[in-house]
């Protein structure tokens, strides 16, 4: 059941002369068409917007991606893909009617990327996704900023919690709902295990059952017991905030599993020894 993609970020391709923007994306994904993706993203997101007619110009990249890719199914992420003010902090003031010049002239079939209110949302409220839905005249596909952890913010957090219970009432709502994981590739099977239990049990769906059940099935039993007991100090104190003795006590824990070659382990003391320290040449912040 799984298909494979390509994310393509044409940076600032839209600010190009129509014929040379036409024919460099063309080229681009006749390249990438051999590759055979299933879906192709068209992403951009983290590019300046402050352009009277940037919907006008990324609408036609869209139908000239459509026509071009041999993808069958096609997600354009906007440069403005969230309410969060942030955006048009870093990337300029959003043009009027951007969302609803998106919505009404991009082919249907087509489907808009969306992260919430924010940027970072952990809940996707009904009368919001009824909001974007009028303003994109389609269901969002949402890209969800949970679990990562690559921004100064969150690196020094593990997020291992399940995905809360508002998401077990996303079924219908959306078009779709591709997540972000950690750094930690391992650690992020945790929270990544609980949201299509989320989708399964709708409202029977319990978060803290979700995520014992998840470290369960995703590490051995010994780990998982001290996973689960060491949750607050990952999740909620955070790498800056241990004490030298909280940090001594991860790494005498953990050191077993890891010699065994246990990569969840691995991943954690490297977590833990600063391996995964944010790079300031990172966007976010």
């Amino acid at each position: 059941g799984i298909r494979f993609g390509v994310g393509l970020s044409p940076l600032e391709l839209y600010r190009e002369p129509w014929p040379q923007s036409r024919k460099a994306l063309t080229r681009k994904l006749q390249a990438l068409n051999r590759l055979e993706p299933d879906l192709m993203g068209l992403l951009f997101d983290d590019m300046r917007g402050d352009l009277p007619e940037l919907a006008e110009r990324q609408v036609s990249l869209a139908h000239v991606a459509a026509e071009a890719s041999t993808a069958e199914h096609l997600i354009l992420c906007p440069t403005y893909y969230s309410f969060d003010p942030v955006l048009e902090k870093v990337f300029g003031a959003r043009p009027a009617g951007y969302w609803e010049h998106l919505g009404q002239n991009l082919d249907p079939s087509i489907d808009l990327f969306w992260t919430g209110q924010e940027v970072c949302s952990r809940t996707y409220p009904d009368d919001h996704l009824t909001q974007v839905s009028q303003y994109l005249q389609r269901r969002p596909f949402l890209w969800d900023n949970y679990p990562v952890n690559d921004s100064a913010s969150l690196s020094p957090y593990l997020r291992l919690d399940a995905y809360p219970a508002s998401h077990a009432r996303l079924s219908g709502q959306v078009a779709g709902h591709a997540v972000n994981p950690m750094n930690q590739a391992y650690l992020s099977q945790i929270p990544l295990h609980s949201l299509p239990e989320a989708y399964r049990a709708g409202g029977d769906y319990r978060p803290e059952a979700a995520f014992m059940s998840a470290t369960r099935a995703c590490t051995p039993p010994e780990l998982a017991r001290h996973l689960i007991a060491d949750r607050a100090l990952l999740q909620e104190r955070g790498l800056n905030a241990l004490t030298d003795a909280e940090r001594r006590g991860l790494e005498d824990r953990y050191q077993p599993f890891a010699e065994t070659g246990q990569p969840h382990a691995r991943e954690l003391l490297d977590w833990l020894n600063g391996g995964y320290a944010f790079d300031p040449a990172c966007l976010t912040d």
